[in-house]
């Protein structure tokens, strides 16, 4: 929910909102990439839903 929130408002807030969801995303899939692969993909999968 929170993330299709965050993609919403990144695509009609400013590029500021953007790059911090973007910097966001970027520390999530860092930390689901140490603890699983599968982890980060299906990550990846469900943030682009």
């Amino acid at each position: 929910m929170q993330g299709n929130f965050t993609i919403s408002s990144a695509c009609s807030g400013s590029s500021a909102d953007l790059l911090q969801i973007t910097n966001l995303y970027l520390q999530t899939t860092s930390e689901l990439r140490q603890s699983s692969l599968e982890g980060s993909i299906h990550a990846a999968q469900h943030m682009l839903m």
